[in-house]
């Protein structure tokens, strides 16, 4: 059993599952093909800037996202209340029988029912 362990242990160590991949670099052939297509561009006749404009990516344009919708309260603060909500409503609320939600639930169903 010790040496499964220690086999799965070498095995997860030894793989690049886990490993942050280097940043993306382009080899120098595909950048002699960027200016071989620059050059079949040129003598089809187009410019410098209908050439760079051609290549350039698009912007991203910055999403307009409101963040002070509630003042002096920051995000920390309101993800902190949340998850306080969720938890008052699972360990309170759902564990007091016919008096949380359940039972307010039941009442508006059997309410609806007659």
């Amino acid at each position: 059993m010790k040496a499964v362990l220690i086999f799965l242990c070498l095995a997860v160590a030894s793989c690049n599952a886990f490993v942050t991949p280097s940043a993306f670099q382009r080899p120098s052939s595909s950048l002699r093909l960027e200016e071989e297509d620059k050059d079949r561009l040129r003598s089809l006749g187009y410019s410098e800037d209908e050439i760079d404009r051609s290549r350039k990516m698009p912007e991203k344009q910055p999403e307009k996202v409101r963040v002070d919708l509630v003042d002096d309260v920051d995000s920390v603060s309101l993800t902190a209340i949340g998850f306080g909500l969720i938890a008052f409503n699972f360990f309170v609320l759902a564990n007091m029988g016919d008096g949380g939600i359940a039972g307010v639930v039941a009442t508006i169903i059997n309410s609806s029912r007659n």
